[in-house]
């Protein structure tokens, strides 16, 4: 976690830091494990048809041609294509997360969280990058001068305090 530590007056200190999203970041794999089940019934695999290759030479090299087709594909074209979808969803993701905070407006989060006790915090939504800045050094100055502030000065921008 990154973030300004500002002592309060009290000696409580504080973690003053702009944040990205208003919720915690969505955890799919624990969605994934709750999601999974087991099957242990035993059951025998079958040879899928295999045994019609025959003992020949020919059908040897044949299997080792399919052997070697389906490591390729599943060793080297699915990591592949799986690491261009990842980087081609991570662009889009991007994209969008810019184009939200800078062309929509979308206002940044500025919290300040008790270190010792996080359920302890202040959060206010201000519109802007250099804005957002101003604020974050005005509410550090606040807490270092007085505790945290219920509301931090209109010469700052802020939008009404972050809804909890």
């Amino acid at each position: 976690m990154r973030g300004q530590i500002v002592t309060a007056p009290d000696g409580t200190r504080w973690r003053v830091r702009r944040r990205w999203l208003d919720r915690p970041a969505p955890q799919p794999w624990t969605r994934w494990r709750r999601g999974r089940t087991r099957t242990d019934d035993g059951e025998a695999v079958g040879t899928w048809g295999l045994e019609a290759l025959g003992n020949g030479l020919d059908s040897l090299a044949l299997a080792a041609a399919v052997v070697a087709a389906i490591a390729l594909v599943v060793f080297v074209l699915l990591p592949l294509l799986g690491i261009a979808f990842e980087l081609a969803l991570l662009l889009v993701v991007l994209g969008a997360s810019v184009f939200a905070r800078v062309v929509l407006r979308r206002p940044w989060t500025i919290e300040a969280v008790a270190v010792e006790d996080p359920a302890r915090r202040s959060a206010f939504a201000v519109s802007g990058w250099r804005r957002s800045r101003r604020a974050l050094g005005a509410l550090a100055t606040a807490i270092a001068t007085t505790g945290p502030p219920a509301a931090l000065p209109e010469a700052v921008g802020v939008l009404p305090p972050a809804q909890r």
